[in-house]
């Protein structure tokens, strides 16, 4: 199971490394997101930050499930911040 925090929360209740509201992202490489599917509207995926790029002016994320089927950036390419919904906080195995 995990705990997401949400993008609307605002950065004085978030860290300092998870900005989403139209301000500068700072996200953590190696940091679990819950990001939208760029392919499939209405479906969320939790996907881990590997590498960071500026284009043109424009940060852009690359992101991998853990399992390399994992439907992720190997298949859509770079993603822009906007695609990222929450940061997941908290990850536990049920007994």
């Amino acid at each position: 199971a995990y705990e997401i925090l949400p993008s609307d929360w605002s950065s004085d209740v978030c860290s300092s490394d998870c900005s989403f509201s139209g301000q500068p992202h700072t996200l953590s490489i190696g940091q679990v997101y819950l990001i939208q599917d760029p392919n499939r509207e209405g479906v969320k995926l939790l996907k881990r930050l590997k590498e960071t790029q500026i284009e043109h002016g424009v940060i852009r994320y690359w992101v991998e499930g853990d399992n390399k089927e994992s439907n992720d950036s190997r298949s859509w390419g770079w993603l822009e911040a906007d695609k990222f919904v929450g940061k997941v906080l908290l990850r536990y195995r049920k007994g």
